[in-house]
């Protein structure tokens, strides 16, 4: 079999071939008309780079394909994430089923495609709890200039949900400390928001500039 190492490196168009143009739009009309799905650029995309692995293997007649072919088609997908795999692993299990069923292929290949299995926790949550929140805020070191900062900068994304840029941006004449409100310009939509100055975000403010914070010109 011909080196298909290259082939995964960039995204191939749909391969201009009979068999594909014999096969996989009476397969979408099917898939459209009876199983009630509307859209079918999914499947296309998974059907476009099997048939041209299947042709950069000089495979021109799924007949002469064996469960060892479609194994590696579904092993050069390597480079995606494993949730790009399980799609077109499933994509590829229909299409197997539906060819055999028609009598378009002798073999049933379905089980020669291997889905990844993809677990609920692998990847760390998103957003994180109230008590993961305040646990990472008391494992901060405030003894230090460079605690107290840190402190500071976590409790204004905790307590606010500010964007980095915005806390890294925020400036003295943001801080309201007699109206007990912090006013600022958004840097993503430039848009004005007003917060109400918490009594911990005071705190930690205030002791980071006067005991933390090293004599400069900046007003962030």
């Amino acid at each position: 079999m011909k080196d298909l190492s290259a082939w995964s490196r960039k995204k191939l168009p749909r391969p201009d071939s009979p068999l594909y143009a014999s096969l996989v739009p009476p397969y979408l009309e099917f898939v459209r008309r009876h199983r009630g799905r509307r859209t079918t650029h999914q499947l296309e995309n998974c059907l476009g780079r099997l048939f041209a692995w299947l042709e950069s293997a000089g495979i021109r007649d799924l007949q002469h394909a064996t469960p060892s072919c479609i194994r590696n088609f579904v092993s050069s997908l390597g480079r995606f994430e494993t949730t790009t795999i399980a799609a077109h692993a499933s994509a590829l299990r229909g299409f197997l089923a539906y060819l055999h069923l028609e009598g378009k292929m002798e073999m049933d290949l379905t089980g020669a495609v291997d889905v990844p299995r993809l677990y609920r926790m692998k990847e760390p949550p998103r957003t994180l709890g109230e008590d993961a929140v305040e646990r990472l805020l008391a494992g901060v070191d405030r003894s230090t200039p460079l605690g107290k900062r840190d402190f500071a900068m976590l409790l204004l994304g905790a307590r606010y949900v500010l964007r980095p840029s915005d806390i890294r941006n925020l400036c003295f004449k943001d801080v309201r400390w007699r109206d007990q409100r912090i006013v600022l310009l958004q840097s993503k939509t430039q848009r004005p928001l007003e917060l109400p100055l918490l009594a911990d975000v005071d705190q930690a403010l205030v002791d980071y500039i006067r005991t933390g914070r090293p004599p400069c010109a900046a007003r962030q």
